[in-house]
């Protein structure tokens, strides 16, 4: 009887050590557990009556103003991003552009006067202007007009229709319009970039708290089993060291995500000191984006829609048309005008009995004319310029065929990035359930006492590695996704 005593106290004890170890094991499983579902801001409401119903919420509350999901940064960034501003305006003074070119031949009225007096010679004066009228001695002479100018023909066509100047300020627009998507496909993509790198900082900072604490219970459970000389003491300054480095690696995390989150100020158009960035918060998109199409295909698109490769086409079109504006100056200009014109003279003559005499003489006229202006030799100057735009053309005609090639090479690199991020991700996943298989084996192994708290708290910290590695993975598929886009000129608000 007395010797089936302590059998049966061991017995007992066993069972309560066992929960207390499995107590244990799922309190470090749940802090170690890494949370990847983004917390949501719940609407408070008054507390319901009993047995009244829970009101429904009407409208959700406003998003606070340091608060970012990625709709909204990229929203702010389009409004705020400096680059943005200065390629919308720049695109807007190209419009206008047109429109000063459509009105350069418009008809306009021209005033002239001149006051004139004869200090030596001949005081004699010719009124008029297409022939002889009048001619009168005078010493001073006041006169004036007032033109009325009506181009009829300029750049070889009627000044009706669209002339080749014009030609050249639309093309001109159209090339800054595609810059200026450019830029905002620039600015969104960066904003999505350091959106998703900043997420990735703030996950890693949590994981990185999450092993200090982790490597701070190895440390003691293996003092603890070197004090009951359980493990030598190479096992105690190992932990050691693996606590030095977690807490290095927390320092590291800390600066980064102080880092990420200046850069994602920055790229969207805020204060990024570290004032500024104090107090944002980023909100994250649960669902990874979608695997883009087959290389080839948009290789295909690209070289036809990007913007850099529009602008481009743009500019060769402007060129062109600047050429056939210096091939108009070999023709002829038409133009009627109208004219209203006088003239107040005053004078002296001198008879044959040597009286001299004081004259005054006033004139006006109204007159129409038909103006023809041609340029018919400039001594070979026109030719230079002609021959200087036809090389510009051609340059213009082999960057394009560069800026094609360039944005194919972006495709097909940041492509392969996002072919080697998904194939990463895989690999993740996969670790990430084998880690999960051999942390629950050990959980039940702890349970049956078959192996230390040590070897538990190893697999726990090898499946918050895993954990970890599978959330920097994720962010990385999405931020080459993101510049997946950018490379196609189709990221944009």
């Amino acid at each position: 009887m007395t010797g089936g005593v302590p059998g049966m106290l061991e017995a007992g004890r066993r069972p309560m050590r066992q929960g207390a170890r499995a107590l244990v094991a799922s309190a470090l499983a749940v802090v170690l557990a890494l949370e990847s579902v983004p917390v949501a801001y719940a609407q408070e409401y008054p507390p319901t009556p009993p047995g009244e119903p829970a009101p429904l919420p009407a409208e959700p509350l406003p998003v606070p103003a340091r608060v970012y999901d990625l709709k909204r940064a990229i929203e702010v960034a389009v409004q705020n991003h400096p680059a943005v501003a200065v390629s919308g305006m720049r695109s807007q003074a190209a419009k206008t552009g047109i429109a000063a070119e459509g009105a350069k031949y418009r008809p306009f009225i021209q005033g002239n006067a001149a006051a004139e007096r004869v200090l030596a010679g001949d005081q004699s004066r010719v009124i008029g202007d297409t022939s002889v009228t009048n001619t009168v001695p005078a010493e001073q002479i006041y006169s004036g007009s007032l033109n009325l100018v009506v181009p009829l023909v300029r750049e070889g066509k009627l000044v009706f229709v669209t002339l080749p100047s014009e030609e050249a300020a639309k093309a001109r627009y159209e090339a800054t319009r595609n810059r200026t998507v450019l830029t905002q496909s620039d600015v969104v993509g960066n904003v999505t970039v350091t959106f998703y790198t900043a997420l990735s900082a703030q996950a890693d900072l949590k994981v990185s708290e999450q092993f200090v604490e982790l490597n701070r219970v190895l440390l003691q459970a293996s003092r603890l089993r070197f004090q009951q000389q359980l493990v030598p003491e190479t096992e105690v300054k190992a932990a050691e060291a693996a606590l030095a480095a977690s807490e290095a690696d927390l320092a590291v995390a800390r600066i980064n995500v102080s880092r990420t989150l200046s850069d994602f100020a920055t790229a969207v158009g805020v204060d990024p000191s570290p004032d500024g960035v104090e107090g944002i918060e980023l909100l994250e998109q649960s669902e990874l984006p979608s695997p883009p199409d087959p290389l080839e295909s948009m290789i295909k698109r690209v070289v036809v829609n990007h913007p850099s490769v529009l602008a481009q086409e743009a500019t060769v079109r402007e060129s062109e048309a600047i050429l056939k504006v210096l091939v108009s100056q070999r023709y002829p200009n038409l133009d009627f005008s109208t004219r209203l014109g006088g003239a107040d003279t005053s004078g002296s003559t001198t008879n044959q009995s040597g009286t001299t005499q004081d004259t005054e003489r006033r004139f006006w006229s109204l007159r129409a004319l038909l103006t023809l202006n041609w340029r018919i030799w400039d001594f070979g100057a026109l030719s230079l310029r002609l021959k200087e735009q036809s090389e510009t053309i051609q340059a213009e005609k082999l960057a394009l065929a560069e800026v094609r090639s360039t944005v194919s090479k972006g495709v097909i690199t940041a492509y392969r990035n996002v072919t080697g991020s998904r194939a990463r991700l895989t690999s993740a996943e996969k670790a990430v359930d084998l880690a999960e298989q051999l942390a629950r084996s050990a959980r039940e192994r702890y349970q049956q006492n078959l192996i230390p708290r040590s070897e538990l708290l190893r697999a726990e910290a090898n499946l918050a590695a895993a954990r970890k590695a599978l959330i920097q993975t994720e962010y990385s598929v999405r931020v080459d996704q993101a510049m997946l886009r950018i490379a196609m000129g189709t990221e944009g608000p």
